[in-house]
């Protein structure tokens, strides 16, 4: 009798142990996803100091807002711009734009604090023996009536059938199958089917369905896989249209803290390989507009008089 106490004991804190050890791994299993999470984090807060702008374009920017006579408002507009040209860059060389960089920054403690211990469910041996038992008996019922039922009324027969076999039913003629086209969706058609999907927003149902969806939202790559995808356009752009782009500078001063500023810009994006070519266009742009449009309320406002 007291052996059997002992091994009652003896197999209650196994079971204890087993569960403790359990719940460990689980344990474990989340701070390694954690610390893999943390490690991931503090990787792309180094890399953001590729979005630093260069000393030599800082003070090139600094000699400009003095001979334009803005101040730090010149100044700071043309850091800004400058600043967003880097965050532009830095999402195109990691493949992930700036909104979804911030996004997975932002979920990082949401994710760490969802992580839980998931405890296994209690599973009564009895019962579990008394299921194999039923189980084991079923199969010997089955397998006896199996033998002693005739091979014609067996359950499991299989008999092959195909489709272009048998008598016509005559409910469609040879002529128009031949002749038929299906009719191609109109634009109100296709406008229509995308206001459905956009009102009903209904998870995936299986594995395919996500896959299909990421491809829309462009998550994944459309098949088959090509490394120049979604850059088409580009294709038609030579080599030498991105490294020589000293004719983008016309329009500004021939000399100058502009002119100098704007030498240091355009080296830049001659060096840039993670920019199209009209990106690179836009950019320029935006500082010949914003000269263009500077210039005339510094000049009314009295801060620029030459």
């Amino acid at each position: 009798m007291a052996a059997r106490h002992t091994f009652f004991l003896v197999s209650s804190t196994s079971q204890r142990i087993f569960s403790l050890g359990a719940r460990l791994r689980y344990v474990r299993r989340g701070v390694h996803t954690a610390a893999c999470l943390l490690k991931k984090d503090s990787g792309r807060k180094t890399d953001s100091s590729d979005g630093e702008v260069d000393p030599r374009l800082v003070a090139a920017a600094k000699d400009v807002a003095s001979s334009l006579g803005g101040g730090e408002r010149v100044e700071s507009a043309l850091l800004q711009q400058l600043r967003r040209h880097e965050d532009t860059t830095s999402a195109a060389k990691s493949a992930v734009t700036p909104a979804e960089t911030s996004a997975d920054n932002s979920s990082l403690g949401d994710l760490i604090s969802g992580l839980r211990v998931v405890q296994g469910q209690k599973t009564n041996r009895n019962a579990t023996r008394g299921n194999r038992s039923e189980v084991k008996n079923f199969r010997q019922e089955f397998q006896q009536t199996r033998q002693t039922q005739p091979r014609s009324e067996q359950v499991f027969r299989k008999e092959r059938r195909s489709l272009f076999e048998g008598k016509r039913l005559g409910i469609f003629m040879q002529e128009e199958v031949n002749s038929w086209e299906p009719d191609a969706p109109t634009l109100w058609d296709e406008e229509q089917k995308a206001e459905l999907e956009a009102q009903v927003d209904r998870p995936p149902r299986n594995g395919f369905e996500e896959m299909i969806q990421w491809t829309k939202e462009g998550k994944m790559w459309t098949f088959p896989i090509q490394n120049d995808q979604g850059l088409e356009e580009e294709a038609a752009v030579g080599f030498h249209e991105h490294v020589f782009l000293e004719d983008l500078l016309e329009g500004f001063p021939e000399k100058g803290p502009i002119r100098h500023f704007m030498e240091l810009v355009v080296t830049g994006l001659s060096k840039n390989p993670y920019l199209t070519l009209q990106q690179k266009r836009d950019h320029v742009d935006w500082f010949k507009n914003y000269f263009q449009e500077t210039e005339p309320i510094l000049r009314a406002s009295g801060s620029l008089t030459a």
